[in-house]
């Protein structure tokens, strides 16, 4: 609900020009396929055709239930937080979201649709897979571990033995410090027209509320990121790299074998896993294939329409080289072996993993 209180409270500011909202570029991406427009999210919008409506009051009346019900049974407070996440998942997949998160992203587009009252502008980002920064302050910072992240770790830990993901398939990167020069120039850049769009994609509803959406992505680069690519960065890094385990001891780390499809995945884990010693060798791949199979298997190369992105990126420069530099958004700039190898991978282990050691 913090779309909620934002909005109820940016009605009260009478001298306000212009909200700023994050999303994600994932709140279209359930069992939707084809091009997915720089357009709003209307509500009660879901991604896949059910009878069901999703109805945002009612979903937080099942929580609030949910909640209850766990508290008045006494459950631990780890079996409260499994129940509610479980909870989580079923009502995103029940409307075709892929996860939890996708879905309370979309809530929120869903929320500013039905909470803006008068004419105040709306900059609405939708990144896609923030990965850590390219250039500002310092190339590789990042806080936390992100979307893919896991994939590199477990691989550096020598945990991947199989994994889902074909060629074709891609993930969408964009660093972060691009995701903030996107957003400064987009603020920056509707302020001085004065409320009035600068891109065909723009919408007005009937209150006359402007909202402006950038998808913030790779989608539209010419070389592309996939989990293949990614795993084998990862393996040619920690062959330079490797970890080190609490022995000291250097980890042996292995090349995984990919699967196409969930199902040939299966195949390969029930043919060759299915003894409890031999379980454990490949449950974290099974945890990140059930997790991550949406992303992993996402195979249209336009997904995300960045024309409006594009035509901002356009009018940036045209304000001379020097500013384009210094807001730089643009991953067409980005040779992605180079960037991991070289940038995220050594910033993640840098920032986010305790503990790292290398031989080096």
């Amino acid at each position: 609900m913090g779309a909620k209180h934002v909005f109820d409270f940016a009605e009260k500011c009478e001298n306000l020009e212009m909200i700023l909202h994050v999303s994600t570029a994932y709140i279209h991406t359930g069992e939707t396929p084809g091009v997915i427009l720089e357009k709003p999210f209307d509500i009660s919008q879901t991604m896949k055709e059910t009878s069901k409506i999703l109805d945002i009051d009612e979903e937080k009346k099942l929580v609030q239930d949910r909640l209850n019900e766990l508290r008045a049974a006494q459950v631990s407070e780890k079996q409260e937080t499994a129940a509610m996440k479980e909870l989580g998942a079923e009502r995103a997949k029940l409307y075709g979201w892929p996860n939890t998160y996708a879905i309370t992203k979309a809530m929120g587009e869903m929320i500013i649709d039905r909470s803006l009252k008068r004419n105040i502008p709306v900059v609405i980002a939708r990144p896609t897979i923030v990965s850590s920064t390219y250039r500002e302050p310092f190339p590789g910072w990042i806080e936390g571990v992100k979307t893919f992240d896991p994939f590199v770790i477990y691989s550096g830990r020598g945990k991947l033995r199989c994994l889902l993901g074909n060629h074709e398939s891609f993930l969408d990167i964009i660093p972060g410090d691009m995701v903030v020069n996107a957003v400064i120039v987009a603020m920056m850049n509707h302020m001085k027209s004065n409320n009035k769009s600068v891109s065909g994609d723009d919408e007005e509803d009937e209150n006359h509320n402007y909202r402006y959406i950038y998808h913030l992505g790779s989608s539209a680069n010419r070389e592309k990121m996939n989990i293949i690519k990614l795993v084998k960065y990862a393996y040619e890094y920690f062959c330079k790299n490797p970890l080190m385990d609490k022995h000291g001891n250097t980890v042996k780390i292995v090349k995984p074998v990919f699967f196409p499809t969930m199902a040939s995945f299966r195949q390969h884990v029930n043919d060759n896993y299915v003894l409890p010693k031999k379980e454990g060798k490949v449950s974290v791949a099974k945890r990140l294939v059930e997790f991550y199979e949406h992303y992993l298997l996402l195979n249209n190369p336009g997904s995300f329409d960045n024309s409006a992105t594009e035509e901002l990126r356009m009018s940036m420069k045209a304000n001379g080289s020097e500013e384009a530099d210094m807001f730089d958004f643009d991953p067409q700039h980005i040779d992605w072996k180079e960037y991991m190898l070289n940038i995220h991978i050594p910033g993640l282990m840098k920032y986010v993993i305790e503990g790292f050691n290398s031989t080096n």
